[in-house]
C-alpha cells in the first residue's frame, strides 16, 4: 500500500458493486452512468470500448470510467469474471477523457477479488468501503489524497499543528464520520494507512487511550446528541451508532456519562 501523508476520511463513496462471471456471449450495448466506474477483469479477457477508444483488458487489468462516458464491454475469451464498482469521487481527473487504464499488482488484485466475493451490494456495508479504499490507495497517486486533506484544512481554517496531533485529528474525523459503522481496529488502521501497532502507539501518545476506546467515545458522544435532539428511542440510537444491542449500549453509555441513556431521551424503548 503506498504511503500517504494523511489518513483517508472517506473521500470516495462507493455506490454499488457488481461482480459477475461471463461466457462467450457476454456484451452490453453502449451505455453511460452518472457516476464514476471502476471496471476490472478478474479472469479471462474483455474488450471495453470507452468513448471510441477500445481497451483489451486481461485478468488483472482495469479501466476508470468518468461519469457520462459511454462504455460498451464484450467478451473476448470464452469465459471469465469481471468486477464493476460505481462510486462518486472528488477528483475530476479520475477516468477523464477516454478512461484511464491500469494494471493491478498482486496486492491490488487480491483486494479486487475480495470485493468480488460480495457479488452485488450497496454501500451500507462498511467492509466494501474499506476494501475499495484499500484498492484505491494502491492504484491512485498518493498526492491526490494529500491534496484533498490540505484543501479540507484550508476550508475549515485550521492552523498547522504537530504532525502526530494532526494525524490523530484526521483519524478522529474519519471515526466521527462513521459512528454508525462497527469499524474494527484493522479497518481504522487500513484507512489511516498505518499498521495496527503504529496506530495504537500514536493514540496512546496523543490521547492516552487506545484507538478503539476513542472510537467508542465518539460513538457515545454521537449517541448522546441523537438522544437529546433526534427524537429517537434508546434502541434506535443504539443501532444507529453501531452497538449490537441496547443492553450493551446502555452499559457503555452509563460508564461514559454516569447516567443511563433514558435520562437524555424523551422516548421509551
Amino acid at each position: 500500500m503506498p504511503r500517504v501523508e494523511c489518513p483517508l476520511f472517506y473521500p470516495i463513496q462507493s455506490i454499488r458493486l457488481h461482480a459477475r462471471r461471463f461466457a462467450a456471449g457476454y456484451s452490453f450495448p453502449p451505455h453511460a452512468q452518472p457516476v464514476h466506474q471502476f471496471y476490472c477483469v478478474l479472469a479471462g479477457e474483455v474488450s471495453q470500448r470507452v468513448e471510441g477508444a477500445t481497451h483489451r483488458l486481461r485478468a488483472g487489468e482495469a479501466v476508470w470510467v468518468a461519469p457520462g462516458l459511454e462504455r460498451a464491454p464484450r467478451a473476448v475469451s470464452a469465459a471469465g469474471e469481471y468486477l464493476v464498482v460505481q462510486f462518486s469521487a472528488p477528483w475530476p481527473e479520475l477516468g477523464a477523457g477516454t478512461g484511464g487504464r491500469c494494471r493491478l499488482g498482486a496486492a491490488a488484485l487480491a483486494d479486487a477479488r475480495a470485493l468480488a466475493t460480495f457479488r452485488t451490494v450497496a454501500t451500507d456495508d462498511h467492509r466494501v468501503a474499506v476494501l475499495f479504499h484499500h484498492l484505491c490507495l494502491r492504484l491512485l497517486p498518493p498526492a491526490w489524497f494529500t491534496r484533498l486533506a490540505r484543501a479540507e484544512d484550508s476550508r475549515a481554517g485550521r492552523k498547522p499543528v504537530t504532525p502526530g496531533a494532526d494525524r490523530v485529528e484526521r483519524i478522529e474525523r474519519l471515526m466521527a464520520a462513521n459512528t454508525g459503522n462497527a469499524l474494527r481496529l484493522e479497518d481504522i488502521a487500513a484507512l489511516a494507512g498505518m499498521s495496527r501497532s503504529a496506530l495504537g502507539r500514536l493514540f496512546m501518545a496523543q490521547r492516552r487511550r487506545s484507538p478503539c476506546a476513542r472510537f467508542r467515545e465518539l460513538r457515545l458522544d454521537r449517541a448522546k446528541q441523537l438522544l437529546m435532539h433526534g427524537g429517537r428511542s434508546v434502541t434506535e440510537v443504539a443501532l444507529e451508532t453501531g452497538f449490537s444491542s441496547s443492553q450493551h449500549f446502555a452499559g457503555a453509555f452509563r460508564r461514559r456519562f454516569w447516567r443511563p441513556p433514558s435520562a437524555f431521551s424523551g422516548r421509551e424503548g
